[in-house]
């Protein structure tokens, strides 16, 4: 157990090996013989699990090392942020286009930053975006263009959450509205209850079969309830309830 493990294909052999395929075999991702090689099916076994525990990256990530080793024996358990990330790869419920699987990883992997000074809106999303201000919605443009969405432009759209739903009534720039929200959805929020938009992020997955409260990921929240909605000045996941919500919009 423990043994510092870097195991790599595609030809490596040895005891190390063995003690891998038991592992993978003992949670179910290795269907094979138990060799001591590090062939195609160990590797995909191996990309399985990782994907399963929700790795940062798991495209062609085909390492078997002692991180994986330790989740799989239970001596290490997966970190919130990991639960998040094995729904996006493990989930079935949904089809997520390469786009929205890509910015939802940017979102989540920004989760913890801060503005700097505090209550300044200074953050890197504003700064790339160009524009020192509530930085909710270019927040979620970064995310997007990040991930490769041309109709998403740094310093031109979007940086108000009221011109995101606004386009997507009118089904511009790729947007729409949808009564079901998927991975990586936008989802823009109402406080005031005034009609008009003053928040926005992206949608994660329901809570339960009820569809009434959700997860989301947002910029320019606060990571407590006690703290400002929209404009706590980082990086969060969130619970949130369908009241609150003024639209979801999808970008594809």
């Amino acid at each position: 157990m423990n043994r510092n493990l870097k195991l790599t294909s595609p030809n490596m052999k040895g005891d190390d090996i063995s003690y891998a395929q038991k592992l993978l075999t003992s949670q179910d991702f290795y269907h094979g013989p138990i060799d001591g090689i590090f062939g195609e099916k160990t590797a995909n076994a191996t990309l399985d699990a990782k994907k399963s525990f929700g790795y940062i990256s798991v495209k062609q990530n085909q390492v078997f090392d002692s991180g994986l080793e330790k989740l799989l024996v239970g001596m290490k358990k997966p970190s919130p942020l990991m639960k998040v990330r094995a729904s996006v790869n493990t989930s079935k419920s949904v089809k997520v286009n390469d786009q929205y699987h890509k910015a939802i990883d940017v979102a989540l992997n920004k989760i913890g930053v801060k503005e700097s000074p505090a209550d300044s809106n200074i953050v890197e999303f504003s700064k790339w975006y160009g524009v020192i201000g509530p930085w909710c919605s270019m927040f979620v443009t970064f995310c997007i263009t990040s991930a490769g969405r041309s109709s998403f432009k740094k310093g031109q759209r979007y940086s108000y959450v009221p011109y995101i739903t606004n386009d997507a009534k009118a089904k511009r720039n790729g947007l729409s509205i949808t009564n079901r929200p998927k991975l990586g959805s936008i989802v823009t929020f109402d406080w005031e209850k005034d009609g008009t938009p003053d928040h926005v992020g992206f949608f994660l997955e329901w809570t339960d079969d009820t569809h009434t409260s959700f997860y989301s990921v947002e910029g320019n929240t606060s990571s407590s309830e006690a703290g400002s909605q929209s404009n706590g000045g980082e990086v969060a996941k969130r619970l949130r309830y369908v009241s609150n919500v003024y639209h979801f919009v999808d970008w594809s």
